[in-house]
């Protein structure tokens, strides 16, 4: 009898009625950002008028960026909420939303004191020395055989925050997803929508192990370099995916 491996799973609820149908954690090639969708749109314009003669780059074309916005999960914020802020005062900031919610005695917004993290690490000049905490007020929980990766949203709509970068093991407890973030702007009050991404989770093996190997550049690397810099700019529409399957077969 075979016996079919169980697939890994993460889990999300949220301690607020409503919010898996509002604003739920979503897989992060679901969301398009504006920016990008501009590059894309203007890309394909000058496609269409374009000089072959010449080549004709955009971003909406980096792989490196695609590869990132399909990877893992995006987590929003619930609800809309405002950060005040005087540059007179960089390490204090005041919050507001519109129900300013209290679940299981913790509030949505919160902050790190300076003395937790901008003491000793070097902060942006832009950026406020207290570290604000958002409650999402989601439960994460996973196959045991995973981890997850947050890191901020790697090209966001807005200058506003970063989110800080760390792992979550939902091993170690019944996991509470509170997102801290770098807030960048030291004077005025700026609104974060409900819906607006926080930070991306990418799932990642527990026990994934990858055997470093830094060489010196052989023949058959140099032909692969060679003949991948003639592919990429051979055309303005590529298919690489012939070329990707026999340079497995070449360096493996």
């Amino acid at each position: 009898m075979f016996f079919r491996k169980k697939k890994p799973f993460v889990r999300f609820v949220n301690l607020i009625p409503g919010v898996e149908i509002a604003h739920p954690v979503i897989k992060s090639n679901e969301h398009m950002f504006d920016w990008f969708r501009t590059a894309a749109l203007e890309y394909k314009e000058k496609l269409s008028n374009a000089d072959f003669t010449k080549q004709l780059g955009s971003t909406s074309r980096c792989p490196g960026i695609h590869g990132i916005f399909k990877s893992g999960f995006i987590v929003t914020a619930p609800i809309d909420f405002t950060i005040t802020t005087d540059e007179t005062s960089p390490g204090n900031f005041e919050w507001s939303c519109s129900t300013r919610p209290t679940v299981n005695g913790q509030d949505y917004i919160s902050g790190h004191t300076p003395s937790q993290l901008s003491a000793y690490l070097p902060f942006r000049k832009d950026t406020l020395t207290s570290v604000i905490k958002v409650n999402t007020f989601w439960k994460v929980t996973s196959s045991s055989d995973i981890v997850m990766m947050q890191i901020p949203i790697p090209y966001p709509d807005h200058n506003l925050f970063t989110a800080a970068s760390g792992m979550v093991d939902c091993c170690e407890n019944y996991h509470e997803v509170n997102i801290q973030i770098f807030w960048h702007k030291l004077n005025g009050t700026h609104h974060v929508k409900a819906g607006t991404p926080l930070c991306q989770l990418i799932p990642v093996p527990r026990d994934f192990v990858v055997d470093l190997r830094v060489e010196r550049m052989t023949d058959t690397d140099r032909y692969l370099a060679e003949a991948y810099e003639y592919l990429v700019r051979k055309e303005y529409v590529k298919n690489l995916k012939s070329f990707f399957a026999n340079f497995k077969k070449l360096v493996t």
